[in-house]
């Protein structure tokens, strides 16, 4: 069960992730302007269901600090 939801995932991440990858990079400039702390982004990313992490943002987001 865990293995198939796991590739649903998966498959669902890989048929989106150009736009996912988009919206992160716009959420993390909009993060700049307003100040946001690097936790306070990765709250609003979650709110939104965006896996930063698994898209590699990490980089970005250092850059916030």
């Amino acid at each position: 069960m865990d293995q198939e939801l796991n590739r649903k995932i998966d498959a669902f991440i890989e048929a989106n992730k150009e736009q996912m990858l988009q919206d992160i990079c716009a959420e993390v400039e909009k993060a700049k302007k307003q100040g946001l702390t690097r936790r306070q982004l990765l709250e609003n990313l979650a709110l939104q269901g965006k896996p930063a992490v698994i898209l590699g943002e990490c980089a970005k987001l250092e850059s916030m600090e």
